[in-house]
């Protein structure tokens, strides 16, 4: 017998295990583009099927996927001990503008130039932050985060 538990998708709708989610979900739910989504697919780590011309993606596959995967942690790892290495400063942000990552040449820059700590470290809005600049440099930021704006919608 098919355990049919119940979950809901962003749009509130009940999910259950068997039911089938589109590549914008599972990107979404994990973080990721729909590149990966598609490649995971592609080569086989990830249970897909065509339906049309759209990939779908069973819930329980997922599950088993993530069971199965170092994907969570070791990607997350593996950005951290890259970031570190690097000189220049760098804070990586989702697509909300919320920071999941920086190294500490960007907490340093931070120091420098006498930003409250707080507001631009792991789990702070980068977005809001340059929105509610204000002094000499707030239309760098309004034009920068403008520019993140740009490319996060494509």
């Amino acid at each position: 017998m098919t355990e049919h538990r119940r979950r809901s998708n962003k749009t509130g709708r009940s999910v259950t295990n068997d039911a089938l989610l589109d590549v914008e979900d599972v990107a979404e739910y994990l973080g990721v583009g729909q590149v990966t989504v598609y490649r995971w697919c592609r080569d086989g780590r990830l249970s897909c099927m065509k339906v049309g011309k759209s990939w779908r993606i069973r819930r329980n596959a997922l599950d088993d996927f993530l069971r199965g995967s170092k994907y969570p942690s070791s990607l997350t790892e593996e950005l951290r001990s890259f970031l570190t290495v690097l000189p220049a400063h760098v804070a990586v942000i989702d697509r909300s503008g919320t920071i999941v990552a920086v190294n500490e040449a960007w907490r340093d820059f931070a120091r420098y130039n006498g930003a409250i700590e707080q507001h631009v470290a792991e789990g702070s809005n980068y977005l809001w932050v340059c929105d509610s600049a204000i002094g000499d440099q707030s239309d760098y930021a309004a034009a920068f985060a403008e520019g993140i704006r740009s490319v996060i919608s494509g």
